[in-house]
């Protein structure tokens, strides 16, 4: 959405080229940070999930 919306006001002149793309790219990096932060919670929750023995450290999930 927000990427199509640069694209057309880039299009239509009503951004410039250079700004459009900065935004672009800047998006784009903000995306793929937050699927990197949906990642790490992911693996923390798991973690979190994990059955541990009786030292406190997580089991290894057995078969």
């Amino acid at each position: 959405m927000l990427k199509a919306a640069l694209l057309r006001a880039g299009a239509e002149g009503r951004l410039p080229i250079e700004a459009m793309e900065a935004w672009l790219r800047a998006s784009s990096e903000l995306r793929r940070s937050l699927q990197q932060l949906v990642k790490a919670a992911v693996v923390l929750q798991r973690a979190a999930d994990a059955p541990t023995g009786d030292d406190g450290r997580a089991q290894a999930a057995a078969g």
